[in-house]
C-alpha cells in the first residue's frame, strides 16, 4: 500500500448505478422535445460527458435550442428517481471498507449537490467526508484533464501519486491527460479492449480493485 497516493473515483458508474435512470430521463426529455433516441443510444452517446454535450448535440440535430428551463426539469425527475430506484454499484460497500484507510475523493461530471445527494442515497458520503470535487466548481468538465488536476492540487498530490477508477471513455482519457495512472471498471466487459488502448488498467469486477491497487 502506498500512503503517499490519492485514490479519485468518478461517481456515476463507479459508486452508485445511476446512468441507466439518467439516461432514461434525458432521452425521455429529448424525444418530448422531438429527437428519435432511445434510452439505450442516450447511454453509449453521453456516458461520461457534460449534460451541455448532451444538450448541445440534441440542438444540433434538432436545429433549434433546448428550453431553459430542461436542465431543471431534467435535474428534478433525476432526484425523484435515485430517491427510490438508485442502487449503489455492486460490491462497493465491501471495498470502500478495505480501501478505508486510503486517501480518497470523489471527482464527477456533476453538480455538487447530486454527487453528495447520491452518496447520502447510498450510504457511501462516510468514505469521503467533504473531499468532493465538480467538474462544475471549475467550468471544465472530462475528458478535459482539469476536474483531476484540481481535484489533486486541493489534496496535495503531484498528478503521479494519483490514481482514478472511472468507467467510461472520457474518464480515462481525462486521466491520462492528467498523467496519472487509471483504472477503467467495465462491468459488462464489452470495453475491455477499449479501456485498454486508451491507457487503463481494466477490470469487470468491483471486488478486484484492492487488489490491482496493491500491485
Amino acid at each position: 500500500m502506498n500512503k503517499n497516493e490519492l485514490l479519485i473515483f468518478d461517481c456515476d458508474g463507479v459508486l452508485v448505478d445511476t446512468e441507466p435512470i439518467s439516461a432514461r430521463i434525458l432521452a425521455q426529455e429529448l424525444r418530448n422535445l422531438g429527437l428519435n433516441l432511445s434510452n439505450e443510444q442516450a447511454i453509449v452517446l453521453f456516458k461520461g460527458g457534460s449534460l451541455k454535450d448532451a444538450f448541445d448535440y440534441a440542438s444540433e440535430q434538432l436545429n433549434k435550442p433546448m428550453p431553459d428551463n430542461l436542465e431543471a426539469i431534467y435535474r428534478k425527475k433525476c432526484f425523484e428517481a435515485f430517491k427510490t430506484e438508485m442502487e449503489p454499484i455492486k460490491g462497493i460497500h465491501d471495498v470502500l471498507d478495505k480501501l478505508k484507510t486510503r486517501t480518497k475523493c470523489v471527482a464527477s461530471n456533476g453538480p455538487k449537490n447530486k454527487i453528495k445527494f447520491n452518496l447520502a442515497v447510498c450510504k457511501i458520503e462516510h468514505h469521503f467526508a467533504e473531499n468532493i470535487f465538480s467538474a462544475y466548481d471549475i467550468q471544465r468538465w472530462k475528458p478535459a484533464p482539469d476536474l483531476f488536476l484540481y481535484a489533486a492540487k486541493t489534496m496535495g498530490f503531484e498528478p503521479e501519486q494519483c490514481t482514478v477508477i472511472e468507467d467510461s471513455d472520457h474518464g480515462i482519457v481525462a486521466a491520462r491527460e492528467a498523467g496519472m495512472k487509471v483504472f477503467g471498471y467495465n462491468e459488462n466487459g464489452n470495453a475491455m479492449d477499449e479501456f485498454k488502448s486508451l491507457g487503463a488498467t481494466p477490470f469487470q469486477h468491483m471486488s478486484e480493485l484492492p487488489s490491482l491497487l496493491d500491485k
